[in-house]
């Protein structure tokens, strides 16, 4: 198992730790009235953004890889895993924004050992209940 990965994509590393879906709060205030009333509108998702830098066997197959990514969003919600664990829920892609896709000369480490291929991107993301 990679350390993380978005649907059936692996990473190197993603940036940070996809935000979970979390109890919103709506506030309502009046004029002329003191204090505010809080009204608990249910767990949802809320949109957030994390980078993953993947390694590809070259540069042709890292540009191949932003448009395998691409065909994420609108699609069905996404398991992640997150440093190695299975997270409790899913998430919706948004969009896809390439950062960054070079030709390296020779990488060791990451998922292929061997790599000349780099792909760094934001993944645009809101978390399913």
């Amino acid at each position: 198992m990679t350390a993380s990965s978005i649907g059936p994509y692996p990473f190197v590393r993603l940036s940070e730790f996809p935000l979970p879906p979390q109890e919103q709060i709506e506030l309502e205030s009046r004029a002329g009235r003191h204090g505010v009333a809080a009204w608990l509108t249910g767990f949802k998702g809320q949109p957030f953004a994390v980078d993953s830098l993947a390694d590809t066997a070259n540069g042709v197959a890292a540009a191949n890889m932003i448009a395998l990514y691409t065909s994420l969003v609108g699609a069905a919600p996404q398991t992640v895993v997150y440093g190695g664990v299975i997270l409790p829920y899913q998430v919706l892609v948004k969009g896809i924004e390439p950062l960054e896709v070079t030709q390296t000369i020779l990488g060791v480490g990451g998922i292929l050992g061997l790599s000349q291929g780099l792909v760094i991107a934001r993944w645009r993301l809101i978390a399913w209940v």
